[in-house]
């Protein structure tokens, strides 16, 4: 069977090429309008007929008449006041009137004039109440302005703006400017944030629809929240969008980086302590296993999380396009961190808003794509849907030579749907399903083998992230999961090269459900308290037979010429049980520069009956010049799990939970 798998291997390799290639032509952004506008009062609807034009140095005049024909505007101007003989050139498809509009517009100094009757004009720039240089819809209320520090008045550049209750906002640029557009009527909170200044709120903005609001922050120059403060050593932000830490890959990063399927997993792989191949999607943290690290996607527990898990784990379950963000920490993780030993990806989905609403479906060199995301209930709730399917298997079947009668078939898709809304400013609530499913059929001609497995993964759970005031934060999940396997091998024919003739059959399913709070608490700005718990029901069921029609080598010592006969290993069983883990951690400021965290987590597992304490201890040193020094250590437990028998190697026992002690040390500098 190993050459047979070595043809597999071989077989998609041959499509990594072509995969690593295919998001660089795939993705393309879509255009956008490249102007700001004042307020105008009626805009004419005509500005948005979608029109393809193709001008090559042609007058200005006449750029304007054929715009205004295909798109079926009233324009007016004066022959006398625009730049009638200019030479323009403009070329542009599927795009909106105005867009057109605006591209020939911007070299020249005239701009747009929309009269309370609602009829469009061509002046001078000077006389334009539309200016070419800020907003990008003309039909809702935006929200503008400026932060600034209050102490010296230097603007402050990524600081960030949010819309309380929501996840709506902006980052300033380099000039301390930011503009939160498309914001519907209503009544905001609005609040501005940067690292090592003081948050500062405002409150009761009345937003009217096709106004702008402009609103200036100053903010006071402080010592870290307590909250932004990273402790860990070997923690890492990936696809963040905020400025939080140095070791970060922002999301534009991350889609546009080669990868094969659009594997958000294997860009974990560029970060220190973590090493993969480009074969699996899985990776391992400082020589440990994948099985070693925590998978969690909004708060959920994944367990192994791959399609076409016979061959390495090629591609995770996870699809690029659906992660706004991934948490990845190599080592002396804190204590609501357990039943790991080796370290945590943590994802979060996208959070759609009505700016990045959209639905659209792709197809790439590995698999198809349908995505929908938008908002509903006029803001209040936001909605993800997001399925692919592969289609390796036909991809293996166009190349696969003439001559081969080898049968390779792996099919598999994947779904994640999730559903926010947010009952106040301080409250959401969301539901999400993930499900994953493999089909793998395989026929191995040479070596006379047929493999037949599917396997499932199923999730559901409900989110409540709950701010209670300023310094009361909870999240709450209830959840439950399905995770199996059905794995069938037979040999065909008459076989005398390998170990055995016969069948083997292999079925698994582990389910679990449970409850989980995380809560945190501010005492003053030099404390902060953390804890929280995670009470889970387990089952795992096993169905394994090993049958061998003939062994080699094996001696019948009535008659040494007839073969001998045997069930070589038969397991069934199901074994069920409780994890319960608890957590409580301390961070507190001893000086200004200097951090600590301390905690503990008590983890109970009865199916083999052990308890176990662990202590952790993380400390940070803000040093001068830009530079952190962060240590830690801890203890960590992992148990064998109740999906773990080993009954392919007749071993139906549990062994006491692996512990892991981590010392660890890291130094950061940031250049300017």
């Amino acid at each position: 069977m190993v050459n047979g798998f070595q043809t597999i291997r071989i077989a998609l390799i041959t499509l990594l090429t072509l995969s690593i290639l295919s998001p660089l032509y795939a993705r393309q952004k879509a255009p956008e309008l490249d102007f700001d506008q004042q307020v105008v009062e009626k805009i004419p609807r005509s500005l948005f007929n979608i029109i393809t034009i193709d001008l090559k140095e042609v007058s200005f005049e006449k750029a304007l008449n054929e715009i205004s024909q295909r798109g079926d505007i009233k324009l007016n101007y004066a022959i006398d006041r625009i730049p009638a003989d200019k030479i323009v050139s403009v070329k542009m498809s599927d795009v909106a009137a105005l867009e057109a509009l605006v591209k020939i517009l911007k070299d020249t100094d005239t701009g747009l004039i929309i009269t309370n009757n609602g009829q469009i004009a061509i002046v001078p720039k000077a006389e334009a109440n539309i200016d070419l240089s800020k907003s990008k819809n003309l039909n809702d209320g935006e929200i503008s302005g400026t932060v600034k520090d209050a102490a010296t008045g230097e603007p402050l550049i990524g600081a960030n703006i949010v819309i309380k209750g929501t996840y709506r906002g902006a980052a300033t640029n380099r000039d301390g400017e930011f503009i939160i557009p498309n914001v519907d009527e209503g009544t905001y909170d609005l609040e501005a944030s940067y690292v090592g200044y003081e948050k500062k709120r405002l409150e009761n903005i009345v937003v009217e629809a096709g106004r702008s609001v402009i609103i200036d922050f100053e903010l006071t120059e402080s010592i870290l929240s307590l909250r932004e403060i990273v402790v860990t050593p070997g923690q890492f932000k990936l696809m963040e969008k905020a400025p939080t830490t140095s070791n970060s890959l922002n999301s534009d990063d991350m889609r546009t980086f080669p990868q094969i399927g659009e594997d958000i997993y294997r860009a974990a792989t560029r970060l220190p302590g973590v090493s993969g191949n480009d074969f699996s999607s899985r990776f391992s943290i400082r020589g440990g296993s994948y099985e070693e690290v925590l998978v969690q996607l909004d708060g959920m527990e994944l367990y192994d999380p791959f399609h076409l898990k016979d061959i390495d784990g090629f591609l995770s379950i996870i699809d690029v396009e659906a992660i706004s963000s991934i948490d990845m920490m190599t080592g002396a993780f804190p204590a609501e961190f357990g039943n790991r030993l080796s370290g945590i990806f943590n994802m979060k989905t996208v959070t759609p808003t009505k700016e990045n609403s959209r639905s659209s479906g792709a197809i790439s060199f590995m698999n198809a794509r349908l995505l929908s995301q938008g908002e509903f209930a006029g803001g209040k709730g936001n909605y993800l849907f997001l399925a692919r399917r592969g289609y390796i298997d036909l991809l293996l079947k166009a190349v696969e030579s003439e001559d081969s009668d080898d049968v390779i078939e792996p099919v598999y898709y994947d779904i994640l749907s999730k559903f926010q809304f947010y009952i106040n400013k301080n409250h959401s609530i969301s539901a999400s399903f993930l499900s994953s499913v493999d089909d793998m059929h395989i026929i191995l001609d040479g070596d006379e083998v047929a493999i037949d497995t599917e396997y499932n993964n199923h999730y559901q759970w409900l989110n409540w992230d709950a701010e209670f005031s300023d310094n009361l934060f909870t999240s709450t999940i209830l959840y439950n999961g399905v995770v199996d396997k059905k794995g069938y091998v037979e040999t065909i024919g008459d076989v005398d090269h390998l170990d055995f003739n016969g069948e083997i059959r292999d079925i698994r399913n582990f389910s679990f459900y449970g409850f989980k709070q995380d809560w945190s608490y501010s005492l003053n700005e030099d404390y902060l308290i953390k804890w929280g718990f995670n009470s889970k029901q387990v089952e795992g069921e096993y169905d394994y037979n090993f049958f061998n029609i003939l062994r080699p080598n094996i001696i019948n010592p009535a008659d040494p010429e007839v073969p001998v006969e045997l069930d070589t290993s038969a397991a069934k069983g199901n074994n069920s049980g409780t994890e319960l883990g608890i957590y409580l951690s301390n961070r507190f400021r001893i000086s200004e520069p200097l951090t600590i965290e301390a905690g503990f987590r008590y983890d109970n597992y009865s199916w083999t009956d052990e308890s176990k304490l662990s202590p952790r201890l993380n400390a940070v040193l803000e040093l001068p010049d830009k530079t952190v020094l962060r240590a830690g250590w801890g203890r960590f437990y992992q148990a064998h799990g109740v999906n773990q028998i080993m009954a392919q190697d007749r071993d139906l026992n549990f062994y006491k939970a692996e512990m892991a002690e981590h010392y660890n040390l890291g130094i950061e500098h940031k250049y300017d």
